[in-house]
């Protein structure tokens, strides 16, 4: 599996979390996120019900967990740089997050997706989409409101840009392998309930007494390039964030949020739910909450590397697995 930017990934902790699935036939997995929990549970032989509410994880998901035998070739990655940009990218977002002529090739090669097959359209969204990751800055998010003069950014010029998506087409075809899965977009609560498994794994957002996790807000600009810069923005907000209705998890429904999610699982013999020590609800909160629903509960704790950078300490904490079965 190749590592992609992005907020919770559970790339670090594959060997802390698949043991504890496998060797189950069946796995749901409505919080995919960058898929790395559902694309290693495919190389093992399950099937996997791999869904998110947003649209890169759904396209990763297509990509990589769906998809069995398509690939992008040297033909289509030549045609997808060979497209003009109208420079509409750049007008919506100027100098934010990218240079011009970055931007220019973003756009360039959004337009060209629209001519490609169906089959390859998520392969070249999730390329575009990790391109625009590592361009951006190495922490992966657009949260918040940065230029391209900041000295985060890894890639300025069309050329590096270029040989970024090339490289992350390479590396999506090196992940593509045979197996049993399908992509979901929708609501978590809609994929559970409309599927059965035997192993329901929940990874969902992290809210803490400092932050609430905001998947949307943290990738906004995925989910414009993914619809291809057609998005209704919120002009009152300088970050360039599209307008969605949808609410946001935080404090003050996180244990209602989480009460749903599995009384909803009526489908399943064992859940595995991701989060994290310093998380709300708190460890026995969290237990309660399982017993009060009918399912027995224990728990494994794993000390993890979040991040590491030059200007920065590192940023550890403790994940938490909690492992429900039947009562």
């Amino acid at each position: 599996m190749i590592k992609f930017n992005y907020v919770g990934s559970k790339y670090r902790i594959l060997d802390f979390i698949i043991p504890e699935i496998w060797p189950a036939k069946t796995l749901v997995d409505p919080f995919c996120g960058t898929c790395s929990v559902s694309y290693e549970a495919k190389k093992l032989g399950i099937h996997v019900v791999s869904g998110d509410n947003l649209l890169y994880p759904y396209m990763t998901a297509k990509a990589i967990v769906e998809n069995n035998n398509h690939f992008l070739d040297d033909g289509d990655i030549q045609f997808l740089l060979s497209q003009k940009s109208t420079g509409r990218a750049f007008d919506i977002y100027g100098g934010i997050y990218l240079t011009r002529e970055v931007w220019d090739v973003i756009e360039a090669i959004r337009n060209g997706i629209e001519h490609i097959t169906e089959e390859k359209k998520a392969l070249a969204l999730m390329a575009l989409c990790a391109t625009t990751i590592y361009a951006h800055s190495s922490f992966g998010t657009f949260a918040c409101k940065t230029n391209f003069y900041d000295g985060r950014h890894l890639v300025y010029t069309r050329e590096q840009a270029i040989g970024a998506f090339i490289k992350k087409c390479k590396q999506i075809n090196s992940v593509v392998c045979e197996g049993s899965g399908v992509a979901v977009y929708g609501d978590a609560i809609e994929t559970i309930k409309n599927n059965r498994a035997d192993v329901l794994y929940l990874d969902p957002p992290y809210v803490t007494m400092l932050s609430n996790t905001n998947y949307y807000k943290s990738y906004h600009l995925l989910e414009n390039i993914i619809q291809n810069f057609k998005l209704e923005l919120n002009n009152n907000s300088r970050l360039k964030i599209p307008i969605k209705k949808q609410k946001v998890v935080g404090r003050s429904n996180i244990h209602k949020f989480l009460c749903d999610i599995i009384s909803s699982a009526i489908n399943y013999k064992k859940i595995l739910l991701s989060y994290n020590e310093n998380g709300i609800p708190c460890i026995d909160e969290m237990v309660s909450i399982f017993r009060n629903l009918g399912w027995n509960v224990t728990i494994k704790k794993k000390d993890i590397l979040y991040y590491r950078t030059k200007n920065s300490k590192s940023k550890t904490g403790t994940e938490l697995l909690y492992i429900a079965t039947r009562a």
